[in-house]
């Protein structure tokens, strides 16, 4: 069975990656050695309703193409044997880095969560500026371990606030962060999760601006060192305090934010630049390394990364 991939933030692909009709049409293109019809889809899924206007829908979306009623995938089909081949290539690149990487990480004397965010802010970064490709991946050990890791990443910005988090690929259906909890309710998908309708029961339908522009004061009270009350019953930052983002400090609100400042964002993509400049890393060989950073204990074993970048005249942590 082959899987959908994707760190692109398109709503509709990000929802390719959860949808099982999707699943079944693209494992039955692979299946096959030619080019197929859509009869052929209808008879071989005759489970699948609507599957002319979906078949419509994805070659709009540019993950299926049609030529002369023909369909076929549009994106990398990557085998098992195709990953372990890439896995062991990269490898030994990667080992070769560890060592000095390592001892210009620990000089930083960061906590572990902090290196964690900062190594994969660091890498992600790295490919903002092309737009993320569709992947097609066998399962597999190595997929599970993509899967699992916090790299699909999502930005809420504010006036004097950016807060950006990290959420493993095969959670994207559930609420775990802010940014998915709007997209969520922006989208209305998902919304029968628990910890969806425990941040509606409190914020309800609240303005994202609104709310950004809000918390991002209170956090920076905090931050400041202004004891806030977590009995002082404010919904907002209740919010945050269920998302983790807070936490209860013998009674007060605490931030459990990773904060982001330039120069050691800076230093960070120093370190990963000679992995960046002698592997050319697209999106999978960037997962391939988080992976292996987390298995040699350099990314711990976080379902969530989130850190907040602050503007205040010049860019400051």
């Amino acid at each position: 069975m082959y899987r959908l991939v994707t760190l692109n933030k398109t709503p509709a692909k990000r929802q390719l990656m959860n949808d099982e009709a999707f699943a079944q049409v693209l494992n039955f293109l692979i299946s096959e050695s030619k080019h197929v019809t859509l009869r052929e889809v209808k008879r071989s899924l005759p489970q699948l309703s609507e599957i002319e206007k979906k078949m419509e829908d994805w070659v709009n979306l540019g993950v299926i193409s049609r030529h002369h009623g023909r369909y076929s995938l549009i994106g990398d089909t990557i085998s098992k044997g195709q990953q372990a081949e890439r896995m062991t290539m990269l490898e030994s690149s990667f080992i070769d880095w560890l060592d000095v990487a390592l001892e210009q990480i620990n000089a930083l004397k960061i906590t572990t969560k902090e290196r964690s965010f900062y190594l994969i802010h660091a890498l992600v970064s790295q490919l903002e500026c092309s737009e993320p490709s569709i992947y097609f991946i066998e399962q597999s050990p190595s997929l599970d371990d993509i899967l699992s890791l916090p790299v699909y990443l999502q930005k809420l910005s504010g006036i004097k606030t950016d807060i950006y988090s990290y959420e493993r690929l095969d959670e994207l259906d559930g609420t775990h962060t802010l940014a998915s909890y709007f997209y969520e309710q922006r989208y209305q998908v998902s919304t029968n999760s628990k910890m969806y309708m425990m941040i509606n029961r409190l914020l309800g339908d609240v303005n994202p601006s609104y709310y950004i522009h809000y918390v991002e004061r209170k956090l920076r009270r905090i931050k400041k060192g202004r004891q806030i009350p977590v009995a002082s019953q404010d919904i907002f930052l209740e919010s945050l305090l269920v998302l983790n983002y807070l936490t209860d400090n013998d009674g007060y609100y605490d931030s459990n934010l990773t904060v982001i400042t330039d120069d050691l964002l800076n230093q960070f993509k120093t370190i990963v630049q000679p992995l960046v400049d002698g592997l050319l890393l697209n999106e999978i060989d960037l997962l391939y390394l988080v992976g292996w950073l987390k298995s040699n204990g350099l990314v711990d074993d976080e379902s969530v990364l989130v850190g907040v970048y602050e503007f205040l005249g010049i860019k400051v942590g």
